[in-house]
Formats: C-alpha cells, structure tokens, sequence
C-alpha cells in the first residue's frame, strides 16, 4: 500500500497521519467501518474550528461518531440531518449510479468552495451487501480527509486535485461501484 504521507509531500502538501482502526480499537458495526460518519465529523469540526483529533479521542466524541454510524444504518440522509444542526446546508447533491467517475467528482469538488462529502462503494457480487469508504474535503482551507489514512493540506487546488486521484488510484480502485458527492456550506 502507497505511503500517505509520501503521497501527500510529492504534491506539495503537508499531512497528518488518522487511522479509522486505531479510533476503533477493535470495535465492530456489523459490516464495514465508521468513514461516513468520520467524514461527517470532521466536515463539522473544520466549520466550527473544532480540533477533530482532540474530539475523538474524548468519550463524548467517539459517542457521537457511533451515535451516527447507527443512525447511517437507519437513515441515508444521515449526513445532511447532522450537518443541519451546526448550520450547515446542503447546496448540491451528485449520484453516480454505475460507476463513479472520481475525476468528475473531483472537477465538481474543486469548482467552487464548500466542505464536500464522498461516498463511494464497490459492486459487490452475488448480492452480497456492498462495502464501501467515505472522504471528506474542505475547499475553503484544501483539505482533505480520509478515515483511514489522515489528512491532507495544500496551498494550491491544483495540488489537492493531483494528490486526491492519485492517493485514490493507489489505495481505493476496488471502490468502483456507485457513489455520492455532497456540497455543504
């Protein structure tokens, strides 16, 4: 697997390491992990100039990271609601149905400034329930955040584009189902 943090400083960025696994500590939902409502999280925390590493590492934080996957199982308008409640509002909503073309998804992204929620899935075979993995940008500061890996700050666009598809290339080309694209502002 590509090195995060190599990936981000050859495109002219700084990271930081975040590890989903770590944050679960062994915790299980069922199937799959917590980057949706991670990304929602952070989403939340760079609009209130909250520090997203402090707050999940507290018991009220990570409550409220599992108190969103449940509500994720139960509502697939999760994402909007929780943002809803720290004023943010969502402006634009992109499906991609077959596959999700990230190139495209990263041309919208990059359009305009707003934090921006990802979600993407893989095909999945036989109708086995279908695994998938979540982003998260923040276009007013050129971040970017994944669950699993950390995050990432640039001072161009251009920057954040070439990083996000090509750390996507290396790590996330079994995603290649349908997804999501979510502006809030």
């Amino acid at each position: 697997m590509a090195d995060f943090k190599s990936v981000v400083e050859g495109h002219s960025g700084a990271a930081a390491r975040w590890s989903q696994g770590k944050f679960m500590g062994g915790a299980t939902f069922g199937s799959g992990g917590v980057c949706g409502p991670l990304s929602a999280v952070w989403i939340r925390d760079r609009k209130i100039g909250t520090n997203f590493n402090t707050d999940t590492k507290t018991a009220e934080g990570r409550d409220e990271v599992y108190q969103l996957k449940l509500n994720q199982k139960k509502n697939s308008e999760y994402v909007k609601e929780y943002l809803a409640l720290f004023s943010l509002h969502r402006h634009f909503s992109q499906t991609w149905k077959d596959e999700i073309s990230m190139s495209e998804a990263l041309g919208v992204v990059t359009a305009g400034p707003g934090y921006y929620f990802i979600g993407l899935t893989n095909r999945g075979t036989g109708g086995q329930k279908l695994e998938g993995h979540a982003f998260a940008v923040d276009m007013f500061d050129l971040k970017f955040f994944d669950p699993n890996s950390g995050q990432a700050s640039f001072a161009l666009v251009d920057n954040l584009r070439a990083c996000f598809l090509l750390w996507f290339r290396l790590t996330y080309m079994d995603l290649r189902g349908s997804g999501y694209l979510e502006r809030y502002i």
